[in-house]
């Protein structure tokens, strides 16, 4: 009989690619039967692309995941670049769009200004960033090389052995 930590039910759904710990839906949403055994990811989802939480732990909770947490305007961008991708859409690295919802104007490479924090985004001007703050500072946060997470997911892998590199800013007209 499995322990409490397992899920007994017959129809196993999920299965993780790189424990094969399986779950069925039913248990999927417990906080402990819906986690697998890995220590930095949960059924090939990197805990770094994740909100933080405290319960990212490995599901007999011997492990809690104490790496860095990617932002929501890095995980967006990088999940942008991994869809184009799959879609066959070759991203011009020369071309952008200030990130200010009341501007939108088309940038070149030369004028974007970065986001100095997330480094996800871009604006045309100090004046559009300051503007668009408001909306901008709940998804940014410090930027995260997808080298300093501790568990890559296999699209990710998948994407820099065609492309040479992970998807980030520098792909997507974000200078």
């Amino acid at each position: 009989m499995p322990s409490a930590t397992e899920c007994d039910h017959a129809n196993k759904i999920s299965v993780c690619p790189d424990c094969k710990y399986s779950v069925c839906n039913a248990c999927a949403t417990d906080r402990v039967k819906g986690t697998c055994h890995c220590p930095a990811s949960n059924f090939g989802n990197p805990y770094c692309d994740m909100k933080p939480a405290p319960h990212h732990a490995t599901n007999n909770g011997n492990q809690k995941y104490t790496g860095p947490y990617k932002c929501t305007a890095q995980v967006g961008l990088e999940g942008y670049i991994l869809q184009q991708h799959r879609e066959g859409v070759k991203l011009s690295a020369d071309a952008c769009v200030c990130y200010n919802p009341d501007c939108n104007r088309n940038l070149t490479r030369d004028i974007a200004q970065r986001c100095g924090r997330c480094k996800s985004v871009v604006f045309c001007s100090g004046d559009c960033s300051k503007a668009a703050w408001k909306i901008h500072k709940r998804e940014c946060g410090p930027y995260v090389a997808t080298e300093d997470c501790p568990y890559i997911d296999r699209e990710m892998k998948a994407y820099k052995q065609a492309n040479g590199q992970y998807p980030g800013p520098e792909l997507a007209g974000v200078p």
